[in-house]
Order: C-alpha cells, then structure tokens, then sequence
C-alpha cells in the first residue's frame, strides 16, 4: 500500500508574491519560493506549505479552497 500524505495548498491568483509576503508575514513562514508565476511559503518545521499560482483569468465565482487559522495564547 502507498503511503498519502497532506503536502500543500494551492490558492490560484492574479499576483503570487504579493500575496506570498503578505501571508508570511501574517503566519511567521518563510517564504520558500518567490517567482513572478509561483511563491510558496512554509512553516518552520516544513509540515505547512501554502503555494501561490499565478493564473491570467479573473476571478468569476466564489473562492473554493479557504485557510483557516486558529491562535493560542502562550502562557
């Protein structure tokens, strides 16, 4: 039997590194790759990566993948 395993998230958008930084700073992830077409960026221990595809057309219909977060309080 093949192993599966979660590798990453894919958002499709108009701007890649934008939005790239943008989550990186809003998570802590480094960014792991920063072209004009792709970014991806990933968690620290590498078990998270969000990618950034860029896509030439518009936006036409809801969003269908969304990134829920959840923050503790470190005590």
């Amino acid at each position: 039997m093949v192993e599966v395993r979660f590798r990453e998230v894919v958002v499709d958008c108009h701007d890649p590194r934008s939005l790239a930084r943008f989550w990186a700073r809003f998570t802590g992830y480094g960014l792991a790759t920063d072209y004009e077409d792709w970014a991806t960026i990933r968690s620290a221990d590498g078990s998270m990566i969000i990618g950034f595809q860029q896509v030439p057309e518009d936006k036409t219909v809801k969003n269908r993948v969304h990134l829920d977060f959840w923050a503790a309080d470190e005590e």
